[in-house]
């Protein structure tokens, strides 16, 4: 039997979330466990103070989809597109670097300035050999 087509998209989109969680990872790795994929998640999310949310995933609109973040704003949220795999640590930082969006910004100036070290063994490699090709690049 072979799988349908909602699996492969299914599978497809797990996919391309673990690759970009890696490259954020890469550049931020003091958010490793701050940043989740839920099991059937279709997105990323990044947990802030006051119970907002940064959300990262594919947005469809008619028969474009492209990637995003979404970050809580005031009044409305902001939607922030991807040029390449390099915005989404950078409009994280953004976010995060932000004191009226972040109290805690501190722990991630802290956590970079420590060189917290990023993926090992097995991940840096898995890391390494999907970083240059990307549908979100």
């Amino acid at each position: 039997m072979f799988p349908t087509r909602d699996m492969t998209d299914a599978a497809t989109l797990f996919y391309d979330l673990e690759r970009i969680r890696g490259w954020i990872l890469e550049e931020l790795p003091c958010l490793e466990d701050r940043l989740r994929h839920g099991g059937t998640d279709p997105y990323l999310t990044l947990d802030l103070s006051e119970g907002r949310r940064l959300v990262i995933g594919s947005m469809s609109t008619g028969l474009f989809s492209r990637w995003v973040v979404v970050a809580p704003g005031e009044p409305e949220p902001t939607v922030h597109e991807i040029g390449g795999k390099g915005d989404y640590a950078r409009i994280l930082r953004e976010v995060l670097g932000d004191a009226d969006a972040e109290p805690a910004a501190g722990l991630l100036e802290g956590a970079l300035e420590a060189g917290r070290p990023g993926p090992r063994g097995a991940a840096a490699r898995r890391h390494a050999q999907h970083s240059t090709a990307s549908p979100m690049t």
